[in-house]
């Protein structure tokens, strides 16, 4: 019989890892959490996900302040799910967004405010509700969109971006950061 910890550190010295400590780190640093803990919260977080269906989240007018960016999502007629979409520090989503939300179709509209002042991306992705667990955390089937270019703020922006969503292509960057446990974390807040 194979023991699974030597499979595992196989499979991780495979693909560039020197050790599984190595590996943990650098997961720890992209998702925010162990491997271990990661695995212990992987059905609560597909029940929440889940249920987040039925949510329903909505700004209102009072909470409206400068800096301002408008995003005016296209998606395709037949999804139905969750869109992502943050103000990241670089072209690749490795890390929690500096402001970020969560739509549901067919929501298509979204606006931050009071956005620090920098250069940002604005990426998307967007997650079915038919995907299974394993799903929601490979996403490399997810459809994506992003901002041709980073988007400076300063104190005066107040601009509406366009995002059309698509399927994901070969050149596109890989999301490194967990989309749902963001979705969970902000729930706790």
């Amino acid at each position: 019989m194979v023991d699974p910890s030597t499979s595992m550190i196989k499979t991780l010295m495979s693909i560039g890892f020197r050790s599984q400590g190595t590996f943990s780190t650098t997961f720890k640093r992209f998702v925010g959490q162990s491997p271990k803990q990661f695995q212990s919260r992987i059905k609560g977080l597909h029940k929440f996900f889940k249920s987040y269906e039925q949510h329903e989240d909505r700004m209102h007018a009072a909470d409206i302040c400068p800096p301002i960016i408008t995003c005016q999502v296209q998606h395709p007629n037949d999804f139905k799910g969750v869109i992502f979409i943050g103000l990241f520090p670089r072209p690749i989503p490795d890390q929690k967004p500096v402001m970020g939300t969560a739509l549901q179709t067919p929501l298509r509209n979204c606006t931050f405010t009071g956005i620090p002042e920098g250069s940002y991306y604005l990426l998307a992705a967007a997650i079915p509700w038919k995907m299974n667990v394993t799903d929601l955390f490979l996403l490399e089937k997810a459809y994506r969109g992003k901002h041709d270019s980073p988007i400076v703020v300063d104190k005066y922006t107040d601009m509406i971006v366009d995002i059309k969503l698509r399927p994901p292509l070969p050149t596109d960057p890989p999301i490194l950061v967990n989309l749902p446990q963001l979705l969970f974390d902000r729930k706790e807040i």
